[in-house]
């Protein structure tokens, strides 16, 4: 019975797919016992998040997962307690649950996934940054026109995107990363 960012709780374990969400909804950002989410909306069939205000559609684990989630500005960080802005499914930033563990997950950490870095960092590949002795390490995001102040040595604030082409309002984000 639940409706869109209401409190929720998976069933017997965090991937039986048994919710109190409503038809339409699913339960997620829970804890590893399946407790504590929200309800989030899947997308309609023209990828629009109808019942949802300020977000945005994302499909993951090969298209079987179309989710609402909500749109969040990654050098701001203004996601929900517990959330990071993180990017997704291309151009998009949405708020997910942060589940990098105190400690863990800041600058120069490996990560495998966009949420195991702390907030305010994006999950890179080891060819970008300076210092990443494995696949993926986290870097922080940073404003292209602020310079490279939370930047390592040898690393430089690149522009996400490419010139041209960011979404309106997200111009100046940037990632450290090795100039190239």
């Amino acid at each position: 019975t639940g409706q869109v960012g209401d409190p929720c709780d998976i069933q017997d374990g965090k991937y039986t797919g048994i919710d109190n969400c409503d038809l339409g909804l699913i339960c997620l950002l829970t804890d590893e016992d399946g407790k504590g989410g929200a309800c989030v909306e899947f997308c309609d069939t023209n990828d629009a998040c109808p019942d949802t205000s300020g977000a945005k559609c994302v499909v993951y684990n090969d298209g079987s997962l179309p989710i609402c989630l909500s749109d969040c500005d990654p050098l701001v960080q203004d996601c929900p307690e517990g959330q990071a802005c993180y990017n997704s499914a291309g151009d998009n930033f949405v708020c997910f649950k942060e589940s990098a563990m105190p400690g863990m997950g800041t600058p120069g950490d490996e990560c495998a996934y966009i949420n195991q870095c702390q907030k305010g960092s994006f999950c890179a590949a080891a060819t970008a940054l300076a210092d990443c002795p494995t696949t993926n390490c986290c870097t922080p995001y940073c404003p292209v026109s602020g310079g490279n102040a939370p930047c390592n040595m040898g690393e430089d604030c690149v522009a996400f995107f490419a010139m041209g082409s960011a979404p309106p309002g997200l111009e100046d984000v940037g990632v450290c990363s090795v100039p190239g």
